[in-house]
C-alpha cells in the first residue's frame, strides 16, 4: 500500500479521535420540555373533600432551559453544575357550590443542579452519559380567587439524575440530548427533556 495512503488514513484516525471527550473545562446551554407531574384527579379530590363542587384543569407542562458548566477529569468521570428554569404549572378551578367562584394558580419553578457526570465512548464522536447530584429549587407560586389574590413560595434540595447522549461535532463544539428528574420537588417528580450544545476548552 503506497506510504503516503497509510499516511493519510493514520492522521485521519488521529484526528476524529482528538474530537472524542478530553479533559477539561465546557460550558452550554440546553431548550426543551419541562413537565411537573400533577395528578388532576388528586386536585379534584381535595376540592371534593372540602364540601365543594366544581371542576379543576391543570396544565403542568410548558418550556424548560437551563445553562451548564462542568469540568471532565477524563473521558469517563466528571463534574457539572448548572441553572435550570422549569417553567410553569398553571390551574384553573370553577366551584359551583355552595357559592360559585372562579379561580386560578400559577407556581414558576427554578433551581441549580450539581452532578457527578459518568461518560462512555461508543466511537471518536459519541458518548452516552449519566449524572447523579442534587436539584437545589424554588418555587414561586400565586392564586387569584373572585378578586383576592395570595401568594407564597417554597424551597428545598432533592435528588437530581440525569441520561443522555453526546455528539462531539469538532474539537469544541459537542451537540446533547438527555432526561432529567429530580423527586419530590413540591411533592411531584419532575422531568425534563432537552437537546442543546457545549463549548469545550480542552486542555492542551
Amino acid at each position: 500500500m503506497d506510504k503516503r495512503l497509510i499516511g493519510i488514513i493514520m492522521t485521519s484516525v488521529f484526528s476524529a479521535g482528538a474530537m472524542a471527550q478530553e479533559p477539561g473545562f465546557y460550558v452550554g446551554g440546553s431548550l426543551g420540555y419541562a413537565n411537573l407531574d400533577q395528578d388532576e384527579a388528586e386536585m379534584q379530590s381535595i376540592l371534593t373533600n372540602a364540601g365543594l363542587t366544581g371542576t379543576v384543569d391543570i396544565d403542568d407542562e410548558d418550556l424548560g432551559w437551563k445553562f451548564f458548566g462542568g469540568y471532565n477529569f477524563n473521558q469517563y468521570f466528571g463534574a457539572e453544575i448548572g441553572y435550570v428554569n422549569l417553567g410553569a404549572v398553571d390551574t384553573a378551578f370553577s366551584v359551583t357550590a355552595p357559592a360559585a367562584a372562579t379561580g386560578s394558580a400559577s407556581v414558576d419553578v427554578d433551581g441549580f443542579t450539581a452532578s457527578g457526570t459518568l461518560s462512555y465512548p461508543i466511537n471518536e464522536q459519541l458518548d452516552v452519559f449519566g449524572k447523579l447530584g442534587v436539584l437545589v429549587w424554588n418555587a414561586d407560586g400565586s392564586a387569584s380567587v373572585s378578586g383576592v389574590t395570595v401568594s407564597a413560595d417554597d424551597d428545598d434540595t432533592d435528588v437530581h439524575f440525569g441520561i443522555g447522549g453526546k455528539y462531539h461535532h469538532t474539537e469544541n463544539i459537542t451537540f446533547r440530548a438527555e432526561w432529567e428528574r429530580a423527586f419530590d420537588v413540591g411533592g411531584s417528580d419532575l422531568d425534563l427533556f432537552s437537546v442543546g450544545v457545549q463549548y469545550n476548552f480542552n486542555l492542551p
